[in-house]
């Protein structure tokens, strides 16, 4: 028993050594790999999309078989809306990277927004032998108002007119 008692000591001064001088870094990054990897095991039974969002659609329901690349739901981000139109080849070359647009929708005719061009595709698109561009133009601010998908109609600033002295030939 004595010996019992004496083990049981040396267990009990070890433990009040390993923590009587605050929480030992090991053991803390210990808890820590632990924590870390019981999350990983949560985050992979759950669809964790990489943005906040809004769920505007739902496509599936329970029990319903899905494939790779089928979507089951849609989630938007209203915060950053964007505007992909096709500009024609004899067009482009007026378009640059920061050039201003005023927005119109034909399912709000009473909304009007202003954007920028952010992107330009180099690589066209050819149908019925003419070839476009894609433009994206990307909102200034959010309009929740606006309806994704709606037709819109785009002028996009290509330039603003420069003054000039016309002097008469005679």
């Amino acid at each position: 028993d004595l010996d019992v008692a004496k083990a049981a000591l040396e267990d009990a001064q070890r433990a009040y050594d390993r923590v009587k001088d605050g929480p030992n870094s090991d053991d803390i990054a210990s808890a820590q790999a632990k924590v870390d990897a019981a999350q990983a095991t949560v985050n992979q039974l759950y669809i964790i999309a990489p943005f906040d969002g809004e769920v505007v659609a739902i496509l599936t329901q329970e029990g319903d078989q899905a494939a790779e690349g089928d979507n089951a739901i849609i989630i938007v981000n209203r915060t950053s809306l964007y505007i992909d139109v096709s500009i024609d080849e004899t067009d482009i070359s007026r378009v640059e990277l920061g050039d201003t647009a005023n927005i119109t929708f034909d399912a709000l005719p009473d909304v009007t927004a202003t954007g920028k061009v952010t992107f330009i595709n180099p690589v066209g698109s050819s149908t019925s032998g003419v070839v476009n561009y894609t433009v994206r133009v990307t909102l200034d601010e959010s309009n929740p108002d606006i309806l994704l998908g709606a037709t819109a109609t785009i002028t996009i600033n290509t330039g603003a007119a420069e003054s000039m002295l016309t002097v008469p030939v005679a």
